[in-house]
């Protein structure tokens, strides 16, 4: 019995995305989003591989075929007509050889970090029967009201879900099954139905009076030593990567592109030495919070926290920085080829 398999859910038409191929299949920096999805749980494991549960529509099996070439996969199976009952069929195909636990994930999501999967993983291994993975709002949300008016919503304690999520394998395919007649947005509500103990994974969260405004989520430290490693190996910064013009990356997490990055080293056969990075603030204040990001950072990277250094300095009152209007960051990283 596997301890640890993961389904790995393609099995949308891709009609909103309006691309010429199902948005699954369409290219991330120069791979196939589907292919970089699966890719994200490899070399994770330690001893067997985590054997993986491809999912796809009928009428894609040349396109999944071409987008995952040599990785060697079990053949996919054919999806239902909603996203719940080929999470279904995905579980079913894995009853034979049944693992511990599952992790369910969308394609779509290509950039996942390791540190995400190993959190959920480790909130399944200490007793929870799922996880989710979460993050904060950060666009701005308003209400529609009947009369047509609208009205800010807050982002306190507002959080998207994210995959993959995780589940005890026999307790999510029980859920699965006894309501399968109850169509639910995702398989965490399902578990919930079912009355499982789940538990919500984020990130590193500093609380205070004011948020960021970006396109993704503004994570200005991330974003630097994104920059950073991109620059030390030739490959522009992340702007040419991952455009503000493109919606793709509207509110997305800022570790998926830091993810990126660190999958860009490793792809030229290089490896990290370090990073370092400089958060430039009135407030908040981050020292209460540094050995908590420089943990966050080095899972992110797949490095030794002792390989990450986080600083922070103030602009004695100066700037735009001085007058708590933003934050800005500033980083270095070195890397071996």
């Amino acid at each position: 019995m596997p301890r640890i398999a993961v389904i790995v859910v393609a099995a949308g038409k891709g009609i909103r995305a309006e691309t010429e191929l199902p948005k699954q299949y369409e290219r991330v920096a120069g791979k196939p989003m589907l292919r970089r999805a699966v890719e994200a749980f490899g070399g994770l494991f330690a001893g067997p591989k985590w054997p993986v549960q491809l999912v796809i529509a009928a009428g894609q099996e040349d396109l999944a075929t071409q987008a995952l070439a040599g990785l060697g996969l079990d053949p996919p199976v054919i999806g239902g007509a909603t996203r719940q009952e080929s999470v279904r069929l995905g579980l079913e195909a894995l009853a034979a050889d049944a693992p511990e636990f599952v992790l369910i994930h969308d394609a779509a999501r290509p950039l996942v970090s390791p540190a995400v999967i190993t959190s959920v993983v480790k909130a399944l291994e200490e007793g929870a029967d799922g996880a989710l993975p979460m993050l904060a709002a950060s666009d701005t949300l308003r209400r529609r009201g009947p009369d047509g008016s609208w009205t800010l919503v807050p982002r306190d304690n507002l959080y998207r879900a994210q995959t993959p999520q995780g589940f005890v394998y026999a307790k999510i395919l029980k859920a699965h099954r006894d309501h399968a007649g109850q169509e639910v947005t995702d398989d965490m509500a399902l578990a919930e139905l079912a009355g499982l103990k789940v538990d919500m994974v984020e990130g590193v969260q500093i609380p205070h009076s004011h948020g960021l405004e970006g396109h993704s989520d503004a994570d200005v430290g991330l974003h630097a030593i994104t920059d950073a490693i991109l620059g030390a190996i030739g490959e522009g910064d992340i702007g040419q990567h991952f455009p503000p013009t493109d919606e793709r990356w509207r509110g997305a997490p800022s570790w998926k592109f830091l993810d990126h990055a660190a999958n860009l080293v490793a792809a030229k056969g290089g490896i990290i030495n370090h990073v370092d990075v400089t958060v430039i603030c009135e407030r908040p204040k981050v020292g209460p919070h540094r050995q908590a990001m420089r943990a966050k950072i080095a899972d992110i990277l797949g490095i030794d926290v002792t390989r990450v250094s986080v600083k922070a300095t103030t602009t004695e009152g100066l700037g735009f920085t001085g007058r708590r209007e933003g934050i800005a960051a500033q980083a270095t990283a070195t890397v071996r080829l």
